[in-house]
């Protein structure tokens, strides 16, 4: 690619996927307690040696794309990436999502080398960054946000005494519309200095909220939110371009990323498409689990006792002391980890293990449905 911006935009995102690997290997592998959930079923029955020599794979591949972005390099990267989630829809994390729109933008452009081809990939990797700064706020305007889910997040960063004063709960209110803003002004050259600003905003209230000095939790999504911003200085930092060119299809790339950031996030207000690559991600906005009735001295495993919370066991709590992932908050996954518990405590105590899963919280209310499952019994 002789475009400076291209080549360091896939170089962010190779860069990218091998540090959320690294930082998440028992993700990527068998050897956990946390189950597969595949999306093609006979992907799970692969050896569990093949499977790692092919993480292996996929950190040489993106390395040597950093170094150089050759065709077959970046294919087998691509390849590589959608292999495992289609083995465990679990890895489908949202900065896998996004870096893998990336790798697939780099393959199109050695596909098919052109000047022009150059301009609708850049356009693409615009709309995929204004569509993950729009959903992102958008998908936090909902009362559980509000009222649970920030109060608890800037927690470490707000002085004793001020959790429930009026400026914070002002703060509160204006986060999604920040974020929102973010992607608005991205839209137009002429605004992107103020994107910049929100932006910087956001990046060092996420670093200082969680990371060691604030919860230390889920670190995995800082070096996200650091690409994020790395992405928006080389796509948009003294950059030409229009507010009708971003969304005037010029090329499937183009269209692609449209569909893919802009209008399937919509869907998931209707059940039709997942949270995660709707940008759900510290919304407020999902589902969650837990299993219960579990008598913990039977529980054969040290692990689960050490994530145990009040005979409970969250499936975010699960995933994320084993693999540093939260949960992928679907019915699906949630069901195959606890039937997987099945198998792990005693028959007696099997017909006692129940999943709960709370729905959605409504917008307006916060109120949630909750469905319970007793595993061990179905089929």
């Amino acid at each position: 690619m002789q475009n400076t911006r291209l080549t360091l935009s896939v170089n962010i995102a190779l860069l990218g996927l091998i540090v959320a690997v690294l930082m998440s290997v028992p993700l990527w592998g068998f050897t956990r307690l946390f189950p597969l959930t595949p999306v093609i079923g006979y992907l799970s029955y692969i050896p569990g040696f093949v499977n790692y020599i092919l993480v292996g794979l996929l950190l040489l591949f993106s390395a040597v794309g950093i170094k150089q972005q050759s065709l077959w390099v970046l294919v087998g990267v691509l390849f590589l990436l959608i292999f495992f989630v289609l083995q465990d829809i679990l890895r489908f994390q949202p900065y896998i999502y996004m870096y893998g729109f990336m790798v697939l933008v780099a393959v199109y452009l050695g596909a098919f080398r052109s000047t022009q081809k150059e301009s609708h990939a850049l356009l693409a990797l615009r709309i995929m960054v204004i569509g993950i700064y729009f959903w992102a706020g958008v998908q936090k305007i909902n009362y559980t946000f509000y009222t649970e889910l920030f109060p608890w997040f800037i927690a470490p960063i707000i002085p004793q005494g001020l959790e429930n004063s009026e400026l914070v709960s002002f703060i509160t209110l204006l986060v999604p519309l920040l974020e929102f803003a973010i992607a608005f002004c991205f839209l137009h050259p002429l605004t992107v200095g103020l994107g910049f600003i929100l932006a910087t905003g956001m990046l060092v209230v996420v670093l200082l909220c969680l990371g060691p000095m604030g919860h230390g939790w889920n670190s995995i999504v800082l070096p996200w939110n650091i690409a994020l911003y790395a992405l928006d200085i080389v796509l948009f930092h003294r950059a030409k371009f229009t507010t009708s060119e971003l969304f005037k299809p010029r090329s499937f790339i183009h269209v692609l990323a449209l569909f893919l950031f802009i209008f399937l996030p919509s869907l998931s207000y209707i059940g039709k498409w997942h949270a995660y690559p709707s940008f759900q991600l510290y919304s407020g906005n999902i589902q969650e689990a837990f299993v219960s009735g579990i008598n913990a001295d039977a529980v054969p495993d040290p692990f689960f006792k050490g994530v145990m919370q009040e005979g409970k066991i969250w499936m975010q709590a699960w995933t994320h002391e084993e693999m540093n992932i939260i949960v992928y908050p679907e019915e699906e996954i949630f069901y195959n980890a606890a039937k997987s518990l099945c198998g792990r405590i005693p028959e007696a105590d099997r017909n006692k293990l129940m999943l709960t899963i709370n729905s959605r919280p409504d917008w307006r209310t916060g109120q949630y449905k909750s469905d319970n499952i007793y595993p061990c019994l179905t089929e």
